[in-house]
């Protein structure tokens, strides 16, 4: 009788050693043998395995036993999707696929057995490549890309850990079309399924027009992939360090990465240009093939590179895997790969060799222990407080590395001042809430400017029963301007506070809140002026509102003013407006708006037909929402007497 076949989501150490160690046999599946355990994948367990018959290893990928219902429905579109685009490609540097089948219920698809390391793990064990070698894999990637999308086929998920670097010399391997979109056939869209579950892919990889549109596919969105890829070869981080995979999404829509060359000074400008023409956030200013990519690449005169100390000792065995191996998985070490490297370099080829660690401003021994400092001075500060209290009237404040700095609440008055994140970096400031729940990270009397910084509040107060109402920014009686900064809270508070400002711009910025995006008191004694541009705004709460708009009093005769333009806007009500001022006008331009029960409501008026003196302007907006959109005083108006918006 057969061995009981191991639980696919229990222990496979024990499994491992005991059939390496003679004490089982090997589990039958089908006409394969298991031998040992390779990792996990997005669907199930890839093992190392044998045909019966024609003694041949391949790597086996198992995935879990069928269940009756939607989930077999789903496990069974994807396995099929698999399946299918494995058997239309056969490409040198394209895993193979050999069988598929199902054995006591359980899927499984037999495929080449290769002998390497995947260049995540490369990548952080040794640091990263240099930039002859990125070239090469991209290359070589592009062309099997260039293969795979000439057959109809989308991967959707290229990264590093899905390339495999194995021998002879230096050949790539792509892996996993587990998440691959086939065109152009019945089974090229996606189930109904995977869509309610969400995005497929890895946010730190992923196209911009992917995250908000989980069912397109265009081949452009896999160079995309390539590109971040790239940067991540050349520079050993993600485009996008840190945050959640809602941030991370963000960013790809909104932000500019780190120039290359900042990170990696080495690296020519025509690769720069590659790369940056890959990461391309509009996909028309993309190449418009992979074939495209690789010849670009094949017109690079790269300067051969000296070989490096080995500065691994890492003596891990090498990882055998036909896909993604897991985070248990042996390492390839960097005495292995040097020694693969040298023996094509041996052989007359181009030497290809790790390159060290480019230092970086997050790993300079000042910015680690003085990570703020104010432009123009030469001392640094261990912290964002003492560097503010020093700063003055008009400073510029840089941050210096990644973070997170869990920092206090900061409150200060009579200077302007600038935050900025420094070239390179990506800060996360982390609000730690004190005694008093309503005080703002950052707060102030003055105009303040805040770059490529991301606000969040610390883990530790989330986890709480009730998150802080405080918001992250409170600015009284003065301009607030922000430019590419992330900001998440999930208080019952607004995110961002403006209380008698006359102007707030926010431009290029990412927003998830979870009661209020931005809270904005009407001016007095001047007009409020209120621009958002390329803004992505979330409100979570079912009756959240995006944006609050009020009033002190009703006789105010000051002027408010939203100019909203290409933004991307969701909550249950987008505009709210307390007590109307007598003048309220909103020119909205190429705007997504998406809410579930009111675009514009109302209320505190004195007059009950008081709404019909705001005017609002729009042209090229896409509404998603309930017909009746203007509510007055908690209840919605008639269709009939809504004025028309565009």
């Amino acid at each position: 009788m057969e061995p009981m076949f191991p639980d696919m989501d229990g222990a496979v150490e024990p499994f491992r050693r005991q059939v390496l160690a003679g004490k089982i046999s090997p589990t039958r599946v089908g006409p394969y043998l298991l031998l040992e355990h390779l990792g996990r994948g997005g669907m199930g367990h890839v093992y190392k395995a044998q045909h019966r018959l024609m003694k041949r290893v391949v790597a086996l990928k198992l995935v879990g036993r069928f269940r009756r219902g939607r989930d077999n429905a789903a496990v069974l579109n994807r396995f099929r999707r698999e399946v299918e685009a494995a058997a239309r490609v056969r490409h040198p540097s394209i895993v193979t696929a050999y069988d598929a089948g199902i054995s006591r219920g359980r899927l499984y698809l037999a495929m080449e057995y290769v002998e390497g390391s995947d260049l995540e793990r490369l990548v952080e064990n040794s640091g990263p490549l240099s930039v002859d070698l990125a070239c090469e894999i991209v290359r070589q990637a592009a062309e099997a890309l260039h293969h795979a999308h000439e057959r109809g086929l989308v991967h959707r998920d290229i990264k590093p850990s899905n390339l495999m670097l194995a021998p002879p010399g230096v050949t790539v391997k792509v892996l996993d079309l587990g998440l691959a979109q086939l065109n152009g056939s019945p089974a090229s869209r996606l189930d109904a399924d995977e869509a309610e579950q969400g995005l497929s892919g890895t946010p730190d990889f992923m196209a911009p027009e992917w995250g908000h549109s989980p069912r397109s596919a265009d081949v452009r969105g896999d160079l995309y992939s390539l590109g971040c890829t790239f940067y991540f070869l050349l520079t050993g981080q993600v485009p996008f360090p840190g945050g959640s995979w809602i941030e991370k999404l963000l960013r790809h829509r909104l932000d500019v990465p780190a120039p290359l060359r900042h990170l990696r000074p080495d690296a020519p400008a025509a690769v720069a240009a590659i790369v940056e023409r890959l990461m391309a956030r509009e996909v028309e200013n993309r190449f418009t093939s992979a074939s495209a990519v690789a010849t670009e690449i094949g017109k690079l005169t790269l300067a051969p590179l000296t070989v490096p100390k080995e500065t691994n000792g890492d003596n891990a065995k090498p990882t055998l895997s036909g896909s993604r191996s897991s985070r248990g998985a042996a390492r390839l070490s960097c005495t292995a790969m040097i020694a693969i490297l040298l023996g094509v370099a041996a052989a007359g080829g181009a030497r290809w060799m790790v390159a060290p660690r480019p230092m970086s401003p997050k790993t300079q021994p000042k910015t680690s222990a003085f990570p703020f400092t104010i432009e123009g001075c030469s001392n640094g500060f261990p912290s964002l407080a003492e560097a503010i209290d020093a700063a003055k009237e008009g400073d510029i404040v840089t941050i210096h590395g990644p973070g997170p700095f869990v920092i206090p609440p900061i409150n200060w008055e009579g200077k302007a001042l600038t935050l900025r994140a420094a070239s390179g970096s990506r800060p996360l400031l982390e609000m730690k809430t004190g005694d008093n729940p309503w005080q703002a990270l950052l707060q102030t009397n003055r105009a303040l400017t805040l770059e490529r910084l991301d606000l969040a509040v610390a883990a530790d107060a989330t986890r709480r029963q009730q998150a802080p109402a405080a918001p992250l920014i409170r600015c009284i009686q003065a301009p607030l301007y922000l430019t590419s900064c992330n900001l998440t809270n999930g208080g019952d508070g607004a995110v961002i506070v403006a209380r008698g400002s006359n102007e707030v711009v926010i431009r290029g910025c990412g927003i998830d809140a979870g009661m209020v995006g931005l809270s904005l008191e009407a001016s007095q004694g001047r007009a409020t002026r209120l621009r958002m541009v390329d803004t992505r705004l979330n409100v979570r709460h079912a009756s959240g509102a995006a944006l609050s708009l009020w009033a002190a009093e009703p006789q105010q005769r000051n002027p408010v003013e939203l100019r909203l333009e290409g933004n991307t806007i969701q909550a249950d009500c987008i505009t709210t407006v307390r007590v109307l001022p007598s003048t309220f006008s909103v020119l909205a331009v190429g705007n997504r708006f998406r809410y579930r029960t009111a675009l514009l409501s109302y209320s505190g008026c004195t007059e009950r037909d008081a709404w019909r003196g705001a005017n609002w302007q729009g042209n090229g907006n896409s509404y998603q929402g309930p017909p009746c959109w203007l509510w007055i005083e908690g209840k919605p108006i008639a269709s009939a007497e809504q004025p028309p918006i565009r």
